[in-house]
């Protein structure tokens, strides 16, 4: 029986956002527009558990011109403002400006490489190795076939979760190690997964960009939605303390933690914070 937020959900997801990405690489060669183009389409569809099996559904969705016509509830730096609707997060070139100088890009939970692809195609560092740790087969597999667009990128996808990864896959001199709404979906993160990334060779820069700003400030706007939707679906309760804990032990230095930078008002899955940390 499928369930959300279990490992044969995250299969059979990427297993049908799979058949949707064949169908639109059946006309594309770039791989710029084949990611833009599946985003387009999850704008306007979303994924749903109906007689045990997941489809695609239209959602419901403004025209054009009422978008333009019609602010948002925005979040944007902690604070709450109106928002122009078509304003995007720029998660490629956000990682990518943290990259320069770096041999290898690994992202834990990568799905298909969306990400790591931006990151690319933002101006990511050339001669790096972009490596994608995901759990399921079903998204490593699509990876693959997107890498196949960019034969330029040195694009690696690996079998890895939170619970383990393999430290001497990544990087030799420099590693930037990135988690974009990942870790939301462990519903425990064990020190264990901050000792491996102190195993990881030479320097390592973590970037965790997360919906966990009311694990930072518990009383602070927003928290209480938050922490409403993540006991809904099961997700993850303490990343910071486990984050704090392994600082405590010496396996990180944290260098920054910005609570709510962006998101919907409305919607506490999209609210992302950030924080950094090297390797000690």
């Amino acid at each position: 029986m499928l369930s959300d937020n279990s490992i044969e959900y995250y299969e059979a997801a990427w297993a049908l956002r799979t058949q949707t990405m064949i169908s639109i690489m059946d006309s594309e060669t770039s791989l710029a527009r084949a990611l833009a183009r599946m985003q387009e389409f999850e704008s306007r569809h979303e994924i749903v558990l109906l007689d045990e099996r997941l489809h695609y559904r239209a959602k419901p969705t403004m025209d054009p011109i009422t978008r333009l016509e019609t602010a948002i509830r925005a979040v944007s730096c902690g604070a709450t403002a109106p928002g122009f609707a078509f304003t995007k997060v720029n998660f490629g070139e956000m990682i990518a400006s943290f990259a320069h100088g770096c041999d290898c890009v690994a992202e834990l939970g990568s799905g298909y490489g969306l990400r790591l692809f931006q990151t690319w195609l933002a101006g990511g560092p050339a001669e790096a190795r972009y490596v994608g740790m995901e759990p399921t087969a079903s998204g490593r597999g699509l990876a693959a076939k997107l890498a196949a667009l960019e034969p330029g990128m040195r694009f690696e996808s690996l079998a890895g979760d939170h619970q383990d990864f393999d430290p001497a896959a990544l990087g030799r001199e420099r590693t930037l190690f990135v988690t974009c709404f990942a870790l939301q979906f462990a519903p425990v993160i064990p020190l264990d997964f901050f000792r491996r990334i102190a195993a990881i060779p030479g320097e390592v820069l973590c970037l965790f960009i997360e919906p966990v700003g009311f694990q930072i400030s518990p009383t602070g706007d927003r928290a209480a939605l938050q922490m409403e939707g993540a006991r809904a679906r099961n997700m993850n309760f303490d990343f910071l303390r486990t984050f704090n804990a392994a600082a405590s032990e010496g396996l990180i230095e944290p260098l920054f933690i910005g609570r709510d930078l962006f998101g919907k008002q409305d919607d506490p899955f999209t609210q992302g914070s950030v924080i950094l940390a090297a390797k000690s």
